[in-house]
């Protein structure tokens, strides 16, 4: 299916909006949704949807993290508002939500800033590593509604997972840059299948490219 579109937001992060993707799976095997307490749940909200605390950082290391996240967002929104968009594969997303499943998104890392602009204000909780640099590139996909979970492939992986499968209980979407940001492009690394066998959740792989 290829229908020209632009980018839709939704009203939570619960509910479905137009994506981009080319292919997906349903497991064999969904889990239901846990109930969470709300004084967890908002605990679990709050972690991944706020800034990330930067008072340990020297005041110069504060200003530069402020000003490149403002910069990055800013840039963003001027370049990718403008642009036309067209969709292939919605109906997979589509089977995907109709199923009561909650998509597991995974791209490569080529297409970040394209995504974050078109899946924005889902509430989707996407991995981000504990380095100085995702400091402000977490505050940015943040300001366009995402949520983070730190860690990564060589440091906190581990937690970074069981938080998103704490998302995914909790009827949240999350997403992987499967081959980044280190690399080697173009190789998938194994976390979103980690998580999506210990969730019971959907796979959904696509990718953004662009065209004159």
């Amino acid at each position: 299916m290829s229908v020209p579109i632009d980018p839709v937001t939704s009203r939570s992060p619960q509910q479905a909006t137009a994506s981009e993707s080319s292919a997906g799976r349903r497991p064999s095997s969904p889990r239901a949704p846990r109930s969470t307490g709300s004084t967890d749940l908002e605990a679990l909200q709050n972690r991944v949807y706020s800034f990330s605390d930067i008072s340990h950082y020297r005041a110069r290391e504060r200003m530069i993290i402020r000003a490149a996240d403002l910069f990055l967002y800013s840039l963003i929104r001027a370049v990718y508002s403008t642009l036309r968009w067209e969709v292939r594969g919605r109906e997979h997303l589509d089977a995907v939500l109709a199923s009561g499943h909650r998509p597991i998104f995974t791209f490569w890392h080529v297409c970040i800033l394209g995504a974050t602009w078109f899946f924005r204000n889902r509430g989707i909780v996407v991995m981000s590593s504990v380095s100085r640099d995702a400091e402000y590139t977490g505050r940015v996909i943040k300001r366009f509604g995402y949520g983070t979970a730190r860690g990564s492939a060589t440091r906190g992986g581990g937690r970074a997972l069981a938080e998103m499968a704490r998302c995914l209980d909790n009827g949240m979407e999350v997403g992987f840059t499967i081959d980044g940001p280190r690399g080697p492009a173009y190789v998938a690394k194994p976390g979103a299948v980690t998580l999506a066998r210990h969730t019971g959740q959907a796979i959904l792989p696509f990718h953004i490219a662009a065209s004159s």
